[in-house]
């Protein structure tokens, strides 16, 4: 009895229709979040997803006569229009602020995705949820900052073709049925393959994406050469949001370090004019405090100017004067520039702090290029001595009050017999560079721990916010100025042809600047010479590492497993019912249907078309034929019989068809052979 209750009706919607909507759905959805960054809201969805569509798997099993089964379209329709209203509020909660204008319609494709998944009931309306599915691709592919979404939408297109093939299936099944035919669940066998079969649309889609990855890279060449590539450009969405997790400030300043995995997106963020600078400071902080950094408004400090930036210029004795031009790819609230700017224009979309950064006034769109000049360190030669004589308002500079013991006494270990202040920085950074590894992915610091100090004793992995902490902190320990940077690094490997560096999201970066003696602020970096794990080092992009997620682990991992077994389940049961029933006398009688279908070919000129019922196809051959035809139209009729008139063909009468279509095949030749005899 369980096991009559567990086949599934082939003209009802089954679970690989409902997994291969929900993968197809979570592609885009994934796909849409990895463009914008966002993945709160994903997290939430995918679940909400899967239990819509289980929802609507059994409730598609129903008694099929129920009039409210037909009021799907309604739901959805209802669903969708909820969808659009609450999908502001819900995005606002769960991704802050930077659920708006472009984000805010991807959002609301997203949700009515989520939850219109409670009323794919029927074919129809589960077909209808590849719509926004569609429109969400088609918006990843305008902003174009999710690489991998190619591949994914690839993918969509074979799961579409399967479902729209599996859809069609189910129509004719019913169509045979109203029609008298009882053996629907065979109705792909022989005459019928051309009606039920998904080859068509798996193969049509599959020459779509072979054509795709062929004719647009020439497209695309071509364009270039007729210059027409590049004229054009769509606004990616914009965001306030932090580019890349613990290394920029929340609304009120703070950075927390030691917060755990990044996860960065291959994200072009900024296009860049410049040489000689290897970093683009974004903004400094001073304090430490708890788990983190607090900022400091330098220009607190006096007038305009007056803050660490100064501090820094009056400690230069010589520097090196280099242009730059910087232009925003998406919006940021700060401008990542070269060393100490002197100039910039156009000055009156940005307010320059004393720590000598900017934040920018434009929040729609990306703003100008930023052209100027900036003052660099000179590189030779190196310092000697720490900045002394600093006024009260610089003591956190040197602030030690919250160093942990066990980092002050690692400095003294690592410093002593140094004998410059240079010297011990450099000891320093080499301390930290082989002691630690560098790893994106690497544990969040534990509650109630402090972050460098866990990151020096314990785990001894982490990113460059850890590493530029630890050099802040035990510079400051041996009595050398020190502040904590964040920004962007300039990678010579991104150029392009007009001269520009790209700099993406995987280059943000944080390091320590120390203040010395006739260079003012000198970068020092200790991850450039750490040991880095492989697939999460600096620069690298961990957007493709979802086999990490949650998300993935505890329900895609899951689900793929059981499909994987249910499709084995399947194969093995159909495998075992054909062993048990011995041959397959429709698959027999349409091959041998087949054969008479090519005897009679070479008389009509073409094959038998999509709408010609088998008797009107011999009818055709009736001139040809001559003698023979009486025997074609006999034959003819014995298929019709055997193929729509019995519930099941006897076997006899099928082994009896390949002696007599080979007799008529010899009745075909001795009539060909005459009609060349008389001419």
């Amino acid at each position: 009895m369980m096991r009559r209750a567990f086949v599934l009706d082939q003209r009802k919607l089954g679970p690989m229709d409902y997994g291969i909507m929900c993968f197809c759905s979570a592609l885009a959805i994934y796909s849409t979040a990895r463009s914008i960054g966002v993945d709160r809201s994903t997290m939430v969805q995918m679940p909400i997803l899967m239990l819509g569509l289980t929802v609507s798997f059994f409730v598609s099993r129903s008694d099929s006569k129920a009039r409210w089964l037909k009021l799907d379209g309604v739901a959805y329709f209802i669903l969708g229009v909820v969808a659009m209203f609450v999908a502001g509020p819900i995005g606002t909660a769960l991704d802050g602020d930077i659920y708006h204008q472009t984000i805010a319609t991807a959002g609301a494709l997203e949700w009515m995705i989520v939850f219109c998944s409670f009323a794919a009931w029927r074919d129809s309306t589960l077909l209808f949820q590849f719509v926004p599915s569609m429109s969400l691709f088609g918006l990843v592919g305008c902003w174009d900052l999710y690489k991998a979404a190619t591949v994914a939408f690839f993918v969509f297109l074979l799961g579409l073709a399967t479902i729209f093939a599996r859809a069609h299936g189910r129509l004719m099944m019913r169509q045979a049925e109203l029609s008298g035919y009882s053996h629907v669940e065979r109705l792909s066998a022989g005459p019928w393959k051309w009606i039920a079969g998904p080859e068509w649309a798996l193969a049509s889609a599959g020459a779509i994406i072979i054509v795709s990855l062929i004719g647009a890279p020439f497209l695309r060449e071509t364009a270039t050469a007729a210059g027409l590539a590049g004229t054009v450009k769509f606004q990616p969405p914009p965001t306030t949001r932090p580019l890349e997790g613990s290394l920029f400030p929340d609304r009120q300043g703070y950075v927390q370090i030691g917060r755990g995995p990044a996860i960065l997106a291959k994200r072009p963020v900024l296009r860049v004019w410049v040489e000689g600078a290897k970093y683009l400071r974004s903004a400094t902080y001073l304090d430490y405090v708890d788990d983190g950094w607090k900022a400091r408004a330098d220009a607190s400090f006096g007038p305009r100017g007056i803050g660490s930036a100064a501090l820094g210029r009056s400690y230069m004795r010589e520097g090196q004067m280099i242009s730059f031009s910087i232009e925003q790819i998406v919006p940021m609230a700060a401008l990542p520039v070269p060393g100490e700017v002197v100039k910039i224009n156009p000055e009156r979309f940005l307010t320059r702090q004393g720590d000598g950064t900017y934040t920018i006034s434009v929040t729609n769109g990306t703003g100008p290029l930023f052209t100027g000049r900036s003052l660099l360190p000179p590189d030779q030669p190196p310092p000697t001595k720490a900045a002394t004589g600093l006024s009260s308002q610089y003591a956190s500079l040197l602030a030690d009050r919250s160093i942990p013991t066990k980092v002050k006494e690692l400095a003294d270990q690592w410093t002593a017999g140094a004998t410059t202040d240079y010297a011990k920085a450099r000891r320093i950074v080499d301390g930290i560079s082989s002691r630690c590894k560098y790893n994106l992915l690497a544990r969040p610091t534990p509650p109630g721990s402090d972050p460098v100090q866990f990151f020096l004793f314990q785990s001894k992995e982490g990113y460059c916010d850890l590493f530029a902490s630890a050099v802040v902190l035990m510079a400051r320990a041996e009595h050398i100025p020190a502040r904590y940077a964040v920004g962007y690094l300039v990678n010579p490997e991104n150029a392009q042809k007009d001269g520009s560096i790209v700099v993406g999201e995987p280059d943000a970066h944080a390091w320590a600047e120390l203040l010395f003696e006739g260079r003012g602020w000198a970068a020092f970096d200790a991850t450039a010479d750490a040991q880095e794990v492989v697939g999460a080092g600096r620069g690298a992009s961990t957007e493709s590492n979802f086999i990490s997620e949650w998300w993935f682990r505890y329900l895609v991992a899951p689900l793929a497993v059981a499909g994987a077994m249910f499709g084995l389940y399947t194969l093995a049961r159909r495998r075992l019912s054909a062993a048990s029933n011995g041959r397959d006398l429709r698959r027999d009688l349409g091959r041998a249907y087949s054969r008479f279908e090519n005897q009679l070919l070479p008389y009509v000129g073409h094959p038998r078309r999509l709408g010609e019922t088998p008797g009107e196809y011999v009818v055709a051959t009736q001139t040809g034929l001559a003698s023979a035809y009486p025997e074609a139209e006999e034959i003819n009729r014995v298929f019709e019989r055997l193929m729509f008139g019995l519930p099941e063909p006897p076997q006899e009468e099928v082994d009896a068809l390949g002696p007599r279509l080979k007799a008529f095949g010899d009745s075909v030749r001795r009539v060909r052979k005459q009609g060349s005899t008389r001419l």
